[in-house]
């Protein structure tokens, strides 16, 4: 199943004459400097454009560098004024004076792209005798755990044409999570395409050795669409779905609450059992205890968080009656990891959080991780989404289509803030191990959402 709709048209300039251009410019700035590997990110907004480039100078102030730009007047602008100035001195008056984060994007590879292509090209001939890997890239808006390579395959009689390889994390890069097991991921894609009907991409090869490569990784179809944005959030001004109305908004958030309802009602529990997390007790409690050891794992050698341990806590304080039978939870719930057509899904990803669970680990995930974006939208003075994906509304939806009533949300929701704390910690000083930032006195500040989490931990924060 691939979408057909193209993705909105974003620029009318010249991508080469750009390059020329800026090249001249920053060497007014940095004389001897010259600006490489110049890129426009595929994940582009509608109004003001990014420019991805590096500075290759002897002593950069900064090695990877974002040009955001007035968007074109040939373009058909979203907005009439684009007052960049106004965007300069906001961003340094933040810095200035909050402790809110305004860094460079995250590392999140340190493998050589060049030396990926040639080795992918190689392997890929071993499987379809022929074939050629053409248009490999890597997508800016790659993730910060598995990383993501795009190509096409050139063959007479390819499986498909358009691919996506996911590759282990490279250990190199300082790793968000600590084993990254992409034959769990794969036979999870492999169940849910067979039980269900969710739009899952074709799942073609799994190659377990990381000779090839340097690590595991599988392919699958490339599914073409459009994906809500991560940076900037789709809560901000700008982007396609904070553009869309209400009624398509509201289409959108139908539709991807029942892909949760019917993942969790059509996969066979026993279909699922190999996502069942060692240890004792339920499966609620395994995967709470899953979490404190990824917690433990990260903060192994560095400053705690009080603030993350005081949410432990308070689960244990909210902790359910009858959490209910597990299902299989995709993990990582959220609308940004699909590829919608339209305001449809055309393709479900990243399953590398996937887990029998209750059905409401996946729900507050989806609710949370929204709210996440909302709320830092908000902190920067802008309106947000605030009707979009609401508490009452999912919980509501979701009963109506599996005659299950949501439970124990109030848990949930707070355990949902807990996980992506662990998470938010662990890219933080990741980014402190890569001379990003510095680690201040309080690690707490680390987490983006440290005030959400603390009002969850307070019962304040759905009032």
């Amino acid at each position: 199943m691939a979408a057909t709709a193209p993705r909105p048209r974003t620029s009318t300039r010249d991508p080469q004459e750009i390059t020329r251009r800026l090249t001249a410019w920053l060497r007014t700035r940095l004389p001897g400097a010259q600006a490489v590997g110049v890129t426009v990110p595929e994940s582009n907004g509608l109004s003001s454009e990014t420019l991805l480039f590096e500075i290759d100078h002897p002593e950069p102030p900064v090695r990877a560098c974002a040009l955001r730009l007035a968007a074109d007047p040939a373009a058909y602008t979203v907005f009439p004024v684009y007052d960049m100035p106004r965007q300069y001195r906001t961003m340094r008056v933040v810095a200035e004076h909050t402790d809110l984060p305004v860094p460079p994007r995250p590392r999140t590879s340190t493998r050589d792209p060049q030396e990926i292509t040639r080795r992918l090209t190689a392997w890929l001939r071993t499987r379809l005798p022929g074939a050629q890997a053409v248009g490999v890239t890597v997508p800016e808006s790659n993730g910060l755990s598995s990383e993501t390579l795009l190509f096409e395959i050139d063959h007479p009689e390819p499986p498909v044409r358009a691919c996506a390889l996911r590759l282990a994390a490279d250990p190199a890069a300082y790793t968000v999570f600590p084993v990254y097991d992409m034959p769990r991921q794969y036979r999870t894609m492999r169940v849910v395409a067979e039980h269900t009907d969710l739009p899952v991409p074709r799942a073609l090869w799994l190659e377990e050795d990381p000779g090839p490569l340097g690590a595991p990784f599988f392919v699958m179809e490339r599914v073409e669409g459009r994906v809500p944005p991560d940076v900037m959030p789709y809560t901000y001004q700008g982007n396609w779905l904070h553009a869309a109305s209400d009624e398509e908004r509201e289409r959108l958030e139908a539709a991807t609450i029942a892909l949760l309802a019917r993942l969790h009602d059509q996969v066979p529990s026993r279909q699922a059992e190999f996502l069942a997390l060692p240890g004792e007790g339920d499966a609620l409690r395994r995967h709470v205890t899953a979490q404190r050891a990824y917690y433990e794992w990260v903060v192994d050698g560095l400053a705690r968080s009080p603030l993350i341990e005081d949410a432990f806590d308070r689960l244990e304080d909210l902790w359910p009656r009858d959490p209910g039978t597990p299902v299989l939870n995709w993990g990582d719930a959220r609308i940004g990891n699909i590829v919608y057509d339209g305001f449809a899904p055309a393709a479900v990803l990243d399953w590398e959080m996937a887990a029998l669970a209750p059905r409401e680990v996946d729900l507050g995930w989806t609710i949370y991780l929204h709210r996440f974006f909302h709320d830092l939208t908000v902190a920067f003075g802008q309106r947000g989404l605030p009707e979009f994906l609401r508490r009452d509304r999912v919980e509501t939806r979701y009963a109506d289509l599996t005659g299950h009533t949501p439970r124990d949300m109030d848990f949930y929701t707070l355990y949902a803030a807990l996980r992506h704390a662990v998470v938010m910690l662990r890219i933080a000083y990741r980014q402190a191990h890569f001379g990003e930032v510095a680690v201040p006195a309080d690690p707490d500040t680390l987490i983006l959402h440290h005030g959400s989490l603390r009002a969850m931990v307070q019962g304040s924060y759905w009032n």
